[in-house]
């Protein structure tokens, strides 16, 4: 009995996918709020969701987004925890805009600050419609994040794949 554990826990240890450079162990690194804090203290950040109030484009994508604030949280990773939230709600707070990730079942696994460039690794599916709404997706992840790393060198991976290899449609906007 014990040995079967043994192989079978050696098995699940060695064989599973290795994960992206800089994310083992699935542990997520403390990212700086707007502040220098980084210990566990109450801290608010801010997301985008897709403004409906603005006229889409020629071709019928609306690409504006308005910014919401969450929180505030008590937690040394604020990332983190907007991104439970993010990910987990159908319905942004404010009226008038929509989340393009609602109908995904994303769910944030890690990030870590390599070279200063942030890179954050999510499990699930990105489900989208057509291309307009993969392009309000992927921008609102990576706005989301840009804004609370305070940085735009970014890189998002879903599945342990980076985000472009994941996409379903082709870029248009």
């Amino acid at each position: 009995m014990l040995l079967t554990l043994v192989v079978g826990y050696g098995w699940l240890e060695f064989t599973e996918p290795s994960r992206n450079p800089g994310l083992e162990s699935g542990n997520s690194e403390v990212l700086k709020a707007s502040t220098t804090q980084s210990s566990t203290s109450f801290q608010s950040g801010d997301v985008y969701y897709i403004d409906e109030t603005v006229p889409a484009g020629i071709d019928g994508c609306n690409l504006a987004f308005t910014r919401v604030e969450l929180g505030p949280y008590f937690t040394d990773n604020l990332l983190k925890s907007v991104f439970i939230e993010l990910l987990s709600t159908t319905e942004s707070s404010r009226p008038n805009t929509f989340s393009a990730l609602s109908d995904s079942d994303l769910t944030f696994i890690a990030s870590r600050v390599v070279d200063g460039v942030v890179a954050v690794e999510l499990r699930g599916w990105l489900r989208v419609e057509d291309a307009c709404q993969q392009q309000q997706a992927v921008e609102q992840l990576e706005r989301t994040i840009e804004r609370i790393a305070g940085t735009d060198e970014i890189e998002i991976f879903i599945n342990q794949r980076p985000l472009m290899q994941t996409l379903r449609f082709e870029e248009r906007y």
